[in-house]
Formats: C-alpha cells, structure tokens, sequence
C-alpha cells in the first residue's frame, strides 16, 4: 500500500508517522509514504504523476475541503476547548488561513503563542492587534516555494486577485489583466489545481486567492510601483461598475492604496453621499 501526500506541510511529518504506525497496525499490507509540496509537484506534472500511478493499481484521491467559519469554530470548541469564543477571533482566523486546515493551524498556533488571541476562563478573544501577528518564516517560506513555480501571466492573475481582495470572475480577471478569455481559463484551471487559487463556495463562478495571508505574501512579491499600478487600475474599473452601490466605495479603496490622495477624498465623499442616500449612515460616517 503506497499513500502519496500531496502539499503536506512539513511540519506536520509527526502526525503523518502517527498516521502510518496505525494504519500498520491494523492492515497486513506493507504501509509506505511520499510526501510532495507544490514547489515538486504543480499542474500538469501532478495530472500525469496521478496517472502514472494509476498503471500499477488503483487509485484514490482524497481532497480536504477548505472549512467554513461553523467549522473553525466547532475546531476551536473542541480542540482548545473554549467555551465562548468570540466571532471576531473566527473571522480573523478565517481571513487570514482561508479555513485551510494546514494554514488555519499555523496561524492558530502562532496566534495563541504570541497572545493575539488568547483563552482565559474558556473565552477566547482577540487580545492584539492582527496585524501584529509575526508568521514562523518555514510557512512563509514554504508558501513562497508553492509561486515559486508560476509564469509570467499566473503571476498577473494571483497578483490582479491579491490586490483585489475580493472574488473575481473570469471574465472580469481577462478584461483587468488583459490577458486573453480562453488563455485565463487555462490559467485559472491550472492555478486551482496548484491551490494558489480556489472557487467561492458561495458562487462557484467566482475565484480568490485562498487567504489574507496569501494575498500579503503575493504583494510583498512584486515591487511597490506594480503594487500601485494594480491598485489605480482596480479603481478606475470600479468606477465604471455603476451597477454596484459600492462602486465609489471600492474606488476609493484601490486609489488609497496607489497612493492617489485627490482621487481617493473625491471619491470617498461620492461613496459616503450614495450611503447616505440609502439611509446606510454606519456606511456614510
């Protein structure tokens, strides 16, 4: 019996030797492992490393799917256990791992050693700042090994997609990066097989990066000029998205984050009149 783990963390190789002493124990067959990561295995490489498998016997392909916030919670209910847990403690988990088991507990794990969450009387809350957390540099590292690999135009869609920060379409992705409709097909496809982006369980037409925490290390990737150069682009695009009641928010956001000052006060105003308008005034302040 030969087990192939495919993206294993390293990290997480004890549980795997645990994994496999009680597989042993319970099965005659001779029990062996392969661990690979992305940065071995990425795309078309892994369609046809699976398939060569599949000459010498039969082959199952098990797929962890990304939890939901009820799952972290139930997660973290159990595991710490804490009692009550607070929901912004869930949504910070959520954003930054994109529920993606091996993420969600190095960030959990990193989390509670540095105290920006912590659990006292079986309540656990935020305590500091997220954007204080300091990521062990083996994930950071390991997740930059998985873009290692990417070519010229991935690098376009995950970098437009990371400085987004929010679901795409296909279709919008090709009109913002102007890359080809077909070509940005193959690309996506290739990419979610890599794990570097994914569908919205919410509506599987759209793609994101898998987390918060990819979307930094993406940015941090290329330089501040490109950076900016994705922003104002995203905020004249916004712009033109009339039909969203968000439109002059979204734009405001991306020129801020070109460093575009006139632009962004402009359009904060037209984004706070619009709120206004429709008697959303958390929105307008």
């Amino acid at each position: 019996l030969a087990l192939c783990y495919d993206d294993f963390p390293p990290a997480a190789l004890p549980a795997l030797e645990h994994q496999l002493s009680s597989l042993a124990r319970r099965t005659p067959a001779t029990v062996s492992a392969l661990s690979l990561d992305s940065s071995q295995l990425t795309g078309i490489y892994r369609d046809r490393f699976i398939a060569e498998l599949g000459t010498h016997g039969r082959v199952l392909t098990l797929a962890l799917q990304p939890f939901t916030r009820s799952d972290l919670h139930r997660v973290l209910e159990e595991g710490l256990p804490a009692i009550d847990i607070r929901h912004d403690v869930v949504e910070f988990l959520f954003r930054e791992s994109g529920g993606r088991p091996g993420l969600f507990s190095e960030v959990c794990a990193a989390a509670l050693d540095q105290q920006v969450i912590a659990l006292k009387r079986n309540r656990l809350s935020l305590q500091h700042d997220p954007a204080t957390l300091r990521l062990p540099p083996a994930l950071v590292s390991e997740l930059r090994a998985s873009l290692s690999t990417l070519s010229q135009d991935e690098w376009n869609v995950v970098a437009l997609l990371a400085a987004a920060g929010i679901d795409l379409s296909m279709p919008n992705i090709a009109a913002l990066s102007g890359l080809a409709a077909p070509l940005v097909m193959t690309l996506c496809t290739d990419l979610e097989q890599q794990g570097v982006l994914r569908h919205t369980a919410e509506n599987p037409s759209l793609l994101s990066t898998p987390s918060q925490l990819m979307n930094r290390i993406i940015l941090s990737s290329i330089s501040a000029t490109r950076q900016k150069a994705l922003h104002k682009r995203l905020a004249e695009w916004y712009l033109l998205q009339t039909e969203s009641e968000r439109h002059h928010e979204l734009a405001a956001t991306h020129y801020a984050a070109a460093g575009m000052l006139t632009d962004t006060v402009d359009h904060s105003m037209a984004a706070a009149r619009c709120a206004e308008e429709r008697t959303d005034h958390p929105s307008a302040a």
